[in-house]
């Protein structure tokens, strides 16, 4: 029989597991939603399309949010449940690594949907979206450790 404290526990495990995770998941989401589609732009005219170079700017936009999802899970993963951990070096490798990962498979993924394609340019511009939100955070935390604000 599970004690009420044991169950309360696992609850609150569970719940701050979501906390961490869920966000990093419903954003893969919807990079796999905008990538199933033939074009994922259409609502707006072509003409604007090329002007403002949209689709490169949402590589670059979809890939630093999820960099940044990643580091915020990863830093809040350790042991000592929501307490940040004092590898900050490696959490932004293992974002940038997944980062780097899924955008390969995001690549992948449009080179079966008809109407997309397989774009090595594109891989380009998920990596400089992650690149630049990892960049930023690190700059942040190495302004913590230098006794900074931050």
């Amino acid at each position: 029989m599970i004690s009420v404290f044991s169950l309360s526990a696992l609850m609150s495990s569970i719940f701050r597991l979501a906390q961490r995770w869920a966000p990093v998941l419903f954003w893969t989401a919807g990079i796999f939603y905008f990538s199933s589609r033939p074009d994922p732009l259409g609502f707006l005219p072509s003409s604007e399309q090329d002007a403002l170079d949209i689709g490169n700017l949402a590589h670059v936009g979809e890939y630093a949010g999820l960099a940044a999802l990643l580091y915020r899970a990863l830093r809040k993963q350790g042991r000592g449940g929501d307490k940040e951990r004092g590898r900050g070096g490696e959490d932004l490798l293992v974002s940038l690594s997944s980062c780097l990962l899924f955008a390969i498979l995001d690549e992948l993924h449009q080179g079966l949907v008809p109407g997309r394609g397989f774009e090595l340019a594109d891989i380009g511009y998920d990596l400089a979206g992650t690149s630049a939100a990892l960049g930023l955070i690190w700059m942040r935390e190495r302004g913590r450790m230098d006794g900074g604000e931050g």
